[in-house]
């Protein structure tokens, strides 16, 4: 029952590199290493392929748009980013987009899923 995040993490906590250099702190920062960017990733795939625990997800809203990038992006940034996906990380992700056309459109729409949930865009606030 913690007034605040900082009662866990250090308020002063700043990562090394771009953060430290414009002197900002970071204290969210604490809990990702190594380990939880992977995992995090993993978890994702897992409720995305799989159906952990006999729940699914369903995937029908979108499969109306495995054929269209720039909508199926433009859905998956606002309704998993908040409409925060960068201009760099909306073109990796087309990209991503254009290497599958050899998958069926449930499959195209899993892999995007699971792109666009586990870059940074998705996970940060801004």
């Amino acid at each position: 029952r913690a007034p605040s995040v900082f009662n866990y993490f250090e308020p002063d906590f700043t990562r090394p590199g771009p953060i430290a250099a414009a002197g900002l702190y970071a204290p969210e920062f604490q809990i990702l290493t190594d380990t939880t960017a992977i995992t995090t990733a993993n978890m994702y795939y897992s409720h995305i392929y799989n159906r952990p625990g006999g729940v699914s997800m369903s995937f029908t809203p979108l499969l109306g748009m495995a054929n269209d990038a720039d909508q199926l992006i433009a859905t998956l940034n606002l309704h998993l980013a908040a409409n925060q996906f960068s201009a760099a990380t909306t073109a990796k992700l087309k990209v991503a987009f254009d290497a599958l056309p050899y998958l069926s459109a449930i499959e195209r729409v899993r892999a995007m899923v699971h792109l666009a949930m586990a870059i940074p865009d998705a996970a940060v606030q801004r």
